[in-house]
């Protein structure tokens, strides 16, 4: 057991390229995962790999290796995972798809007992790598689901799944019959835009019109008039976050006083403050719980974690999935007396952790679970939350929900 440590705390090449947006298989069982530690108890060395340095458009994001730390902090002053204390090994991934790699080979050589929460924009370099050193990878989002949702050592979130088809379930569930998506004229929109169709088709929904604006367009009046022609009712929003807020305001400006959806990483809690009474009443899907959901115990103690050990960092959405995915880590490990990676890989294998244990993903389950898409068997956890912005702040409605089952089975249940 943790000593000490709290009792609760469609076409798949399609969605490839979202991870931009947002901006070989089996192997050895590898090294020992552990070193030398103080009073002849050895540490347990976890990695991460995120952009902490990228400039200008470059995706960067020094919350989730705060959040992982806050993450290791607690734990290990909680007595560590069976007497064991953390230890971090990072990476800056700079944004770039050639030191993502040179990161992945860091932690091969490192011989890290996991990755948690690794930032993934250029896995088909990376995750390879990792797999064919039998390392888990546990807790990242599914930027690259061509290779993490096959990967025979991965333990990812749903990625565009989750978020996607949890927008449509939002909109589904507020009575939305008729539906427009608004997105972006390249790969990455687009991927998403068709994976959100997706979700709506299994669902049953066959009034779906999809409208796309230039990769560089600034003004979206012409696009939000095409997508709310006809008496449509419900608009997802698949654009790059920056261009959700203009979307937005755009379907406002034209008088559209319909229902919106679009995830968390498109319009952040900022975005929102930003567009003010235009985003009231907007849906947003998470991967995980909202950061704001202080009802989750969870979210209230990685709250405690970051004010006490990563004051001044964001508590966004990305800090709160590196927390969470190192505290997956812990209670994987605390399951077994080894931490080599294939002892973790294994653990995670056998992993069965209900809401109360793993509350901020809404349990984590992989043992038993059938993979939804047989053809992607490491997309075991389709969890999302849905919120919605009330008052100026993105609220949560509801527990996590397995979104990718509810829309299987919306038809019917009407």
């Amino acid at each position: 057991m943790l000593q000490g440590r709290r009792k609760v705390t469609v076409a798949l090449a399609a969605t490839a390229a979202f991870g931009t947006m947002l901006a070989g298989c089996g192997g050895s069982g590898g090294g020992s995962g552990t070193s030398s530690g103080t009073g002849g108890t050895s540490a347990i060395t976890i990695g991460n790999w995120v952009s902490v340095s990228g400039t200008g458009f470059a995706f960067s994001a020094p919350q989730v290796k705060a959040g992982v730390e806050a993450a290791i902090a607690s734990i290990n002053a909680s007595g560590g995972v069976n007497g064991h204390k953390l230890r971090l090994d990072f990476c800056d991934e700079k944004f770039d798809p050639n030191q993502e790699i040179n990161c992945a080979r860091q932690m091969v050589k490192d011989k890290v007992s996991a990755v948690v929460a690794p930032s993934t924009f250029f896995g088909t370099g990376s995750v390879p790598i990792i797999e064919k050193a039998g390392i888990p990878e546990i807790g990242a989002q599914g930027l690259s689901p061509t290779v993490e949702f096959k990967c025979s050592t991965c333990y990812p979130l749903g990625g565009a799944y989750s978020w996607f088809w949890g927008a449509d379930y939002a909109l589904l569930k507020a009575g939305a019959t008729k539906f427009a998506v608004m997105g972006v004229n390249n790969a990455a929109s687009k991927g998403s835009s068709e994976l959100a169709v997706a979700g709506l088709k299994t669902a049953g929904i066959t009034s779906i019109r999809t409208v796309y604006a230039d990769t560089d367009a600034t003004d979206l009046s012409a696009q939000a008039t095409q997508a709310i022609s006809g008496g449509v009712d419900g608009v997802i929003i698949t654009t790059s976050p920056q261009l959700g807020p203009k979307a937005i305001g755009a379907l406002r400006a034209a008088g559209y006083t319909g229902k919106i959806a679009t995830i968390t990483d498109v319009v952040s809690q900022q975005a929102v403050q930003g567009l003010g009474s235009k985003a009231e009443g907007l849906y947003l899907s998470s991967l995980v719980s909202f950061p704001n959901d202080t009802a989750n115990a969870g979210v209230t103690q990685f709250l405690a974690d970051m004010k006490k050990y990563a004051a001044g960092q964001p508590t966004d959405t990305l800090a709160l999935e590196a927390w969470a995915a190192t505290e997956l880590f812990a209670r994987a490990a605390a399951t077994t007396s080894s931490y080599s990676a294939s002892d973790i890989n294994q653990a995670m294998k056998n992993a069965n952790f209900s809401s109360s244990q793993a509350p901020v993903y809404g349990g984590f389950v992989v043992k038993g679970v059938t993979p939804p898409f047989p053809d992607q068997p490491s997309l075991l956890h389709t969890n999302a939350q849905i919120g919605q912005v009330v008052n100026g702040q993105s609220t949560a409605q509801g527990d996590q929900v397995d979104v990718v089952k509810a829309l299987m089975t919306w038809k019917s249940s009407q």
